[in-house]
């Protein structure tokens, strides 16, 4: 009998130094907020003991702890460490969570899309190149379709008129070549500002 009560005081004990651990483990943690990106959400975890903090999703990890299940009935936030289990509930009220990781909503653009996304962040110069490009564009196909009404539109049985008319088609043929020059070097320049800010995003503002 004296060998059945050991062994129930040993269980009991590590029974009990888990439940010390797993208390210790969640006094220490925190859940302090949460953010859903593309329909994935992401929790900001605290460790209130040495200050570290991480946002995290499902199946990450933070410190010695992978993220094994949100409960999004319950709110609850499941932790393993080790094998045991811990259970975090939202404590926003605890304090401002960690600041949202950066994201980089440009990684895989290139050229105009890539000066579209950054004029959209803010870059002003980006944004009044893209403008100038825009209304280039405009006033070539304007010229084009101009241009292919005339040539369309039946002769001039007077000679003069038509004379006149020719020269007005060639007049507006030249104007879209050298529009279409300038819509071309625009797009040059914007394409090679663009990569320069990638490189060097603090320069972003175009300042």
């Amino acid at each position: 009998m004296q060998g059945a009560r050991f062994r129930f005081s040993a269980a009991f004990f590590c029974a009990s130094a888990v439940s010390f651990l797993s208390s210790v483990a969640r006094a220490d943690l925190e859940w302090r907020g949460m953010l859903v990106e593309k329909d994935t959400p992401r929790f900001a975890l605290v460790d209130t003991a040495s200050g570290d903090s991480k946002w995290v999703q499902v199946g990450g990890a933070f410190l010695a702890y992978s993220v094994e299940n949100y409960d999004a009935d319950k709110q609850v936030l499941t932790l393993n460490r080790d094998g045991t289990r811990i259970e975090l509930k939202l404590n926003a009220a605890a304090a401002t969570p960690p600041p949202e990781p950066p994201t980089d909503d440009t990684a895989g653009l290139y050229g105009m899309p890539l000066a579209e996304a950054l004029a959209n962040r803010g870059d002003e110069q980006l944004k009044a190149l893209l403008d100038q490009h825009r209304g280039a564009v405009l006033h070539r196909d304007d010229l084009v379709r101009r241009i292919n009404a005339a040539q369309m539109a039946p002769a001039d049985a007077n000679s003069a008129n038509e004379e006149k008319r020719q020269a007005a088609i060639a007049a507006m043929k030249a104007e879209a070549q050298k529009t279409d020059s300038e819509v071309a070097q625009l797009v040059d320049d914007i394409t090679k500002l663009a990569d320069q800010r990638r490189k060097r995003p603090n320069s972003s503002s175009g300042k």
